[in-house]
């Protein structure tokens, strides 16, 4: 299997928007579990002062109405982003197969590969991530929140198999030893996260200064931290062990050949160490909105570099 720019752009652009989907979408839901119990507490008259109670009902409804409207414009820009990605990566992987009947066959005739497991999870995330979009866009009837939280709970799934889905398929491929290693899906998964928090981070940035959108600039630097640590012991923890047999000369190719700008420069500096200085700056300075945009787009293309600098490794030798 040849792996071509367009298909490493299709799997980050997928990775990516997963990572952002997954966090965003899972919040939504423990915000809607809160609200549920706020709703139950608030909404029944209090026993012998029936007037007393109705007017707290009203006041607790009018209370969560609010809630629920904060943070709407992040949850606008984001999702609208996420769909918006996860079409482009779906366009360019028609591209790379070069007729678009190639691309409907992988559902018509679906074979049990990683490929159309990916597949199939990024179609059903773009119907999930357009639903819970067209939430936060339109005023829409109050029914039709149960079936965005449902949507937001189905695309959680898809999401998560997304996320380790571009690790696996390489993982599978046997022809290549430095994608063989236990330690890629794990890396893939962590990188799609922090480029998932990347997108969320530019999101909230945009959104404007609601307290909603000031609090996920807030946590998303501290949670970024976290990630950008493990996927840093992870990828020494992949190098370290991908040094012996026939993997060694890939490997060489990755860290000191010709796709050690990638990995090195890319993806070890500007995607993990960079960002990491940036948002412990964040942290300790102030959240400004240019330092986090910086620090969003240094992630993803840290990410983009990874990808890249893995896949031509392994084609590289492997050609």
């Amino acid at each position: 299997m040849v792996f071509s720019e367009l298909i490493v752009a299709y799997l980050f652009l997928g990775g990516s928007a997963a990572g952002a989907f997954l966090v965003l979408a899972a919040a939504d839901l423990v915000r809607a579990s809160r609200m549920r119990r706020a709703a139950a507490m608030t909404g029944a008259p209090s026993a012998g002062a029936p007037s007393a109670g109705a007017h707290s009902g009203r006041a607790g409804q009018a209370r969560l109405r609010r809630a629920h409207s904060q943070g709407r414009g992040l949850r606008r820009i984001a999702y609208v982003l996420v769909a918006a990605t996860l079409a482009l990566g779906g366009v360019l992987l028609c591209v790379d197969l070069g007729r678009p009947d190639a691309f409907f066959l992988l559902f018509l005739h679906p074979t049990p590969t990683y490929l159309t497991v990916g597949s199939f999870s990024l179609l059903v995330l773009l119907a999930c991530s357009m639903c819970a979009a067209a939430e936060s866009v339109f005023e829409l009837p109050s029914a039709f929140g149960a079936v965005a939280l449902a949507c937001k709970a189905l695309g959680c799934v898809a999401a998560a198999v997304l996320m380790v889905y571009t690790g696996l398929l390489l993982q599978g491929i046997q022809t290549v030893a430095l994608w063989a290693s236990p330690w890629l899906p794990a890396l893939f998964a962590l990188s799609a996260l922090s480029c998932g928090l990347a997108l969320l981070l530019g999101s909230a940035c945009f959104a404007g200064g609601d307290s909603v959108s000031i609090a996920w600039c807030r946590v998303l630097p501290r949670a970024d931290l976290a990630v950008v640590a493990l996927e840093a012991l992870v990828a020494s923890a992949y190098v370290l062990t991908s040094g012996s047999g026939a993997a060694a000369s890939q490997l060489q190719t990755l860290v000191a050949g010709e796709c050690a700008p990638l990995f090195l420069g890319g993806f070890a500096a500007c995607g993990l160490a960079v960002p990491f200085a940036l948002e412990c700056a964040a942290l300790r300075f102030g959240a400004r909105p240019g330092l986090l945009l910086a620090t969003a787009m240094l992630m993803l293309v840290g990410g983009f570099c990874l990808r890249l600098a893995i896949v031509a490794s392994g084609m590289h030798m492997a050609a």
